[in-house]
């Protein structure tokens, strides 16, 4: 196990000196916290932070506890602070510092298709999609479940870094 946490810290700090090189990175997406925006199996194009405003609706990039997330900006807890949240999370996140944002997630590439990342509040379909997902394990499992069997996503274990 000290030798896989040792690679995901290898690979944040990787991904954090690229980004603040100014360097465009792509990630490929393992958890489903933010399901339906973003699907396991998808890979994100993240742009640096230096490019891009801080805004409530954009997709945060951001190491924690030697992981990287990338949830949604759904508010500003101070000046210097975001608030995040997993589209699919009922809970938001310990509050950011903008700082600690390496970028935003400008593109999801899902099945060969470039899908470019809307900043603001996601669609009502999608809205009602994470509601489901967020307050039902049941729901959960079967959306994932589908998503796997048509040959979208493969599964994951219910984890919550997207």
């Amino acid at each position: 196990m000290e030798r896989a946490e040792s690679l995901d810290r290898a690979g944040c700090d990787i991904a954090a000196e690229s980004l603040n090189r100014g360097h465009r990175l792509l990630i490929r997406v393992t958890g489903s916290s933010m399901v339906p925006a973003i699907w396991p199996g998808d890979t994100i194009e993240i742009i640096p932070a230096g490019e891009a405003p801080t805004s409530a609706g954009q997709v945060a990039l951001y190491v924690r506890d030697g992981r990287l997330f990338a949830h949604r900006i759904v508010g500003v807890a101070e000046a210097a602070h975001v608030i995040t949240r997993g589209d699919a999370l009922a809970a938001c996140d310990p509050p950011a510092a903008r700082a600690e944002i390496l970028g935003y997630v400008s593109v999801v590439v899902r099945d060969g298709r470039r899908i470019p990342m809307a900043d603001g509040a996601p669609s009502r379909r999608a809205r009602m999609l994470s509601f489901a997902i967020r307050n039902s394990n049941i729901a959960r499992r079967l959306i994932l479940g589908l998503r796997a069997r048509r040959g979208g996503a493969y599964r994951t274990v219910n984890r919550c870094p997207a």
